[in-house]
């Protein structure tokens, strides 16, 4: 009968009885030829009627199911009998057969309790035969497997068993670490982890599960972007995949944070604020590198307190850029008056003014040039007799000036005029001193 029939597939070492007598032994499964031609769907489908009827295949799939819809969960098993038998090499194969997807989806809801144990144990080491193991995939064990940790995961999870979730959700990365070409879904995996043990309040934990997922969707995203040649998809795909790295970075970075772990916090702000400018997302950026900045500020703080002047500096300059990256991409984002209040926490006044003009408020400008020049004028004062106290009190003046100009033109606010004369009135007093006291002799 099957003399005639070629195509891709070879035998996996499985002895079975010949399809032409498929009742002979009870006990056996009826062959599918090593050289089946899956382009043909009359063949498959006479062969396909042959397995059904066969004793072998519904003494299994009465054991190993949940005894609904028998007729289906039959069928599902001997497309995935035939995917065994084509293999994973070659091209598809064609439309004769449903994607395996879509038969593994149905069985896996449909796996009775020891139907699920037998399937876990034909994917240990040197099992012994077992129908699950002579007659699916690897794959598409591996695949059910980690589907079925999956459910267990989140019923767990639902009923707040949260370390037996993690498990779960960890047992199932491990399966699909197994299936080629599901790295979204090992990610994915590792993230579930990362709720079930942030519901846990197990901070740390989560932190580590949400920098793995990071760390696999970046790689993932990384591969399609280089992969040569391209294939249709791979562009948005990859840009998805590391829009999730960034927002699980970000995860990782805060709940490392909440569990007093700084370091690890400042890595996984870095690589995540480093994505969110790759991806244009600049309110991301922004926010991170302000909690960038926060951290080293209180670094800065910390080795202050303790005397460790030289690292205190380092921490101080490392706020000082964080928060200068913050406020530039604020800037990006044409939110210049976030992007003032970032420059006029670390003191940049002349950076805040810039911004706040840009912004449409040279008011608040005029106030920065004013406490410029209060600043350079102090600092001149303190300096009275070294030869850069006159070079200070020019750059006052400057900035009085600066001051002055913005604010005289801006008093007509009926709410707040009345501050921002006084300011102007200040600035062009200072600025006048200043000056008689530069041309005095």
């Amino acid at each position: 009968m099957w003399n005639n029939v070629t195509g891709p597939g070879t035998s996996s070492g499985v002895q079975l009885t010949p399809i032409a007598n498929p009742t002979g032994d009870p006990g056996a499964m009826p062959v599918i030829p090593p050289n089946l031609h899956f382009l043909d769907n009359s063949t498959l489908t006479a062969l396909r009627q042959a397995l059904l009827q066969a004793p072998a295949l519904r003494l299994w799939c009465d054991e190993a199911f949940d005894g609904t819809h028998t007729e289906q969960v039959r069928n599902d098993v001997v497309t995935l009998m035939f995917y065994y038998r084509y293999g994973d090499d070659g091209p598809p194969p064609g439309d004769a057969l449903e994607p395996r997807e879509t038969a593994v989806a149905r069985l896996v809801d449909r796996l009775s309790p020891a139907g699920k144990e037998a399937l876990k144990q034909s994917l240990a080491p040197n099992v012994a035969p077992t129908p699950f193991a002579q007659h699916l995939a690897p794959r598409d064990r591996w695949t059910l497997a980690g589907c079925v940790y999956r459910q267990d995961g989140f019923v767990s999870l639902a009923e707040e068993n949260c370390q037996a979730a993690v498990e779960c959700f960890l047992d199932a990365a491990r399966c699909f670490a197994n299936v080629p070409g599901q790295a979204p879904w090992v990610a994915d995996l590792y993230r579930c982890a990362g709720t079930a043990c942030a519901a846990g309040q197990d901070w740390e934990a989560a932190a580590g599960q949400f920098l793995t997922a990071a760390t696999l969707d970046a790689k993932h995203a990384m591969a399609l972007s280089t992969r040569a040649p391209p294939q249709p998809g791979d562009a948005a795909a990859s840009r998805e995949a590391l829009t999730r790295a960034a927002r699980d970075m970000t995860g990782a970075g805060s709940l490392y944070q909440a569990s007093g772990k700084p370091a690890f916090a400042l890595l996984a702000n870095t690589f995540a604020a480093s994505a969110w400018v790759d991806l244009a997302f600049y309110p991301e950026a922004a926010s991170l590198f302000i909690a960038i900045a926060d951290i080293w500020t209180k670094s800065a703080q910390a080795y202050y307190e303790t005397g460790q002047l030289p690292l205190a500096e380092v921490a101080a300059v490392k706020a000082y850029n964080a928060a200068q990256e913050a406020a530039s991409y604020c800037s990006k984002n044409e939110d210049y008056f976030a992007a003032a209040h970032i420059l006029m926490a670390v003191y940049d006044d002349e950076g805040a003014a810039e911004a706040f003009k840009l912004g449409g408020d040279p008011r608040a400008a005029g106030l920065c040039y004013l406490a410029l020049g209060q600043r350079y004028e102090a600092l001149a004062a303190a300096k009275l007799e070294l030869p850069e106290a006159h070079s200070l009190r020019q750059q006052a003046v400057a900035f009085y000036e600066r001051a002055h100009t913005e604010l005289a033109e801006n008093t007509e606010d009926p709410v707040d005029g009345p501050r921002y004369a006084e300011a102007s009135i200040l600035a062009l007093a200072r600025l006048n001193a200043l000056q008689d006291a530069l041309q005095a002799p």
